[in-house]
């Protein structure tokens, strides 16, 4: 039994890095990251989607199974969102609140995301110094940016972490019990869990499939476990089939292929470049994290290796790998530098010395991180993009209340970022929302065009379609507004009406 003493260890252990977390993930959460994502805004848009009772599919277009946007659709109506908010048409505060919440859910997946990385790492090697150097990596080092933002993989990684915790707590003897006696239904209990978490993972996004070779490998370091691996079978193939299963529903199988081929050959960004980008980013981790799963080759640690190997193997054959694509292996960077950082301390001979460096590295680490991550989280601003919104939200409500005879609905080009709010919070229906990746020419007497960095640069590089870039040099003429200074920085976001009636 331990003592009270060593049970306050056990906590403060366990709640340095939640306390960190917490500091990193929460602070500022509307304005940092900044910028306006593209994909953030295709997926708080699905979210709403499903909230308004119009079911998972959204569009033709099959891209990606259904949980991240059912799964948030029933947070946001656990919390009555965005209805809680009371928001407002000339409000700039309030737009901002409505892109703050689902950032303040996803710094609590967040949170969820590093006590995972703790357990992990303290059940596996059953080594509290580990598990506090991961999670404390994982909670400030800059490379975990992309889970601040609602992306698919943010809302899978926690659920592919309790898989992978619940395979090994059925495995591990957490508690003391007697060897010689069978399976206990608390080991039942986790297997099938496990399965229902990984299936829920793939459910989410498909590449996290690479993963079933870890699961089964833990399950089978224990000889009496794995006689019920077909248990954690069922969930894992179960649950994913649930996405073709409701294309052939709706008829619509041939266009669930094309999806998959689409998402799998578009070819616009290698898994070597990705690192590179993540490199420059986060040169620490990314460069520790590389030499700790080359050294866990060396030691023959095959949780490491089966973690990272097949997952990297499928994202260099596709060919498509976006800077967020690369999430599932940040917790095991972190757990493969607090190893290495454990077993190479293990090397001096003075027993203080080796209790003592890894904290002392860890200490200097994190100091460093969050000093720099400070300064960049302070400094970070998303007003300009809120003031947008705002805009376009007004912009739609007067058109909206306007009384005119045969008024057509305005097609508004523009990143999903700015163009799911006016119809989802502000139940706005006279417009028709053109993403600049639906290559189409838009012919409308009415258009609202909206220009940021990001949009503005692929348009003037001709990284659009011939369509989208015929849409950008007819309508991007008439500037009706600009915001985020005089017009030369480079977050502006300029505003161009068409209007054949005037």
């Amino acid at each position: 039994m331990k003592s009270p003493s060593g049970k306050m260890v056990g906590i403060f252990y366990f709640a340095l890095p939640l306390i960190v977390s917490a500091f990193t993930f929460f602070w500022n959460s509307a304005n940092y990251p900044s910028g306006p994502s593209n994909d953030e805004g295709i997926y708080i848009r699905r979210a709403m989607h499903v909230l308004s009772g119009f079911g998972p599919q959204e569009s033709l277009l099959y891209d990606h199974p259904y949980f991240s946007q059912i799964f948030m659709a029933g947070v946001f109506s656990l919390i009555n969102y965005p209805h809680i908010l009371n928001p407002t048409v000339d409000s700039v505060e309030s737009i901002k609140m409505i892109f703050f919440v689902p950032r303040i859910i996803m710094a609590i997946i967040a949170l969820v995301d590093t006590a995972l990385v703790y357990m992990i790492s303290k059940y596996w090697y059953n080594n509290r110094t580990i598990a506090i150097t991961a999670s404390t990596l994982f909670a400030v080092m800059p490379l975990t940016d992309p889970i601040r933002r609602v992306l698919l993989e943010s809302i899978q990684l926690p659920f592919f972490l309790l898989s992978v915790l619940f395979a090994i707590c059925a495995t591990k003897k957490i508690r003391a019990t007697n060897s010689n006696r069978g399976i206990n239904y608390r080991q039942i209990l986790f297997i099938l869990l496990s399965g229902i978490f990984l299936g829920l993972a793939i459910f989410t996004k498909i590449p996290i499939f690479t993963m079933i070779p870890l699961i089964v490998f833990i399950i089978y370091k224990n000889n009496k476990i794995k006689r019920i691996l077909t248990l954690w079978v069922v969930p894992v193939i179960a649950i994913p089939l649930f996405w073709p299963a409701y294309a052939l529903y709706k008829n619509q199988l041939s266009l669930w292929f094309n999806g998959i081929y689409f998402q799998t050959h578009r070819g616009v960004q290698t898994f070597v470049e990705t690192i590179k980008y993540h490199f420059q980013y986060d040169p620490l981790l990314v460069s520790l994290g590389l030499i700790g799963i080359v050294f866990s080759t060396i030691k023959k640690d095959l949780f490491i290796l089966i973690w990272a190997v097949p997952f990297i193997v499928f994202l260099y054959s596709v060919g498509f790998v976006s800077t967020w694509h690369i999430v599932p292996l940040i917790p095991l960077f972190c757990i493969a530098v607090a190893r290495l950082v454990h077993d190479l301390s293990q090397l001096i001979r003075k027993k203080n010395t080796q209790k003592i460096l890894p904290f002392m590295l860890l200490l200097v680490i994190s100091s460093y991180s969050l000093y720099t991550y400070t300064v960049v989280i302070m400094a970070s601003d998303n007003s300009t993009d809120f003031e947008v919104v705002s805009f376009i939200v007004k912009y739609l409500y007067e058109d909206a209340h306007t009384e005119t005879n045969n008024k057509d609905n305005i097609i508004l080009i523009s990143s999903p970022f700015y163009s799911w709010v006016p119809k989802y919070v502000f139940n706005l229906n006279n417009y028709q929302a053109v993403d600049y990746l639906d290559n189409v020419f838009v012919k409308s007497k009415k258009v609202l065009m909206v220009l940021d960095s990001q949009w503005e640069h692929r348009a003037k590089n001709n990284m659009l379609g011939a369509k989208m870039i015929e849409s950008y040099r007819t309508y991007s003429k008439d500037k009706i507004a600009t915001f985020g200074g005089n017009g030369a920085g480079n977050y502006d976001v300029s505003i161009y009406e068409f209007d054949s009636s005037k």
